[in-house]
């Protein structure tokens, strides 16, 4: 029997055999052999435990952060939202909504959400959730957009072939040359 657990242990089948010595020690609660297997195994191993509840989209998420406080969890869906969450418990904080969103990232700060999708880029509170600019728009479908490390300017990029340089430490408008 106890070679039959080592063969798991072995193979890497690690919680098998924890279950497995789990339900031997259940069943002989004075077997020493098995009781230090099992604390062995638990030591050997690191096992990931969930922190919070799961934070929950309609549709598929297109990508994901932590706030620069690492405080927030920060998620854009395929159902057109973006949310805010607490890291800690996965509570929902904020929902932020341009229609549709795959990209979404805090600025350095941890102040704005950038948001982008097909259409432009959309600058956000990420205190109040109110949307704090118009739409940052290229002459075709945008592609990237990220925030320079400073968090004063975002960088798009579209297929129209251009990047363009945006100044969003007040209203968004493209900065000169």
């Amino acid at each position: 029997m106890l070679n039959s657990l080592n063969d798991l242990v072995a193979t890497g089948r690690r919680a098998d055999a924890l279950a497995l010595f789990a339900r031997f020690l259940r069943e002989t609660p004075d077997n020493s052999i098995v009781a230090t297997r099992i604390l062995s195994a638990l030591s050997q191993r690191n096992f990931a435990l969930p922190v919070a509840r799961p934070m929950r989209h309609a549709g598929k998420l297109g990508s994901l952060q932590f706030s620069p406080a690492g405080d927030q969890v920060l998620t854009p869906g395929a159902d057109g939202l973006v949310k805010i969450w607490r890291a800690d418990t996965g509570a929902l904080q904020l929902t932020l909504t341009n229609g549709s969103a795959g990209f979404a990232r805090f600025s350095p700060d941890g102040r704005w959400v950038l948001t982008s999708d097909e259409a432009g880029a959309y600058l956000w509170d990420a205190r109040t959730g109110y949307s704090v600019s118009e739409a940052m728009l290229h002459s075709k479908q945008l592609d990237r957009a990220r925030f320079t490390p400073g968090g004063k300017q975002v960088l798009t990029t579209s297929l129209d072939l251009t990047a363009r340089y945006w100044d969003v430490n007040v209203a968004p408008s493209p900065v000169a040359p």
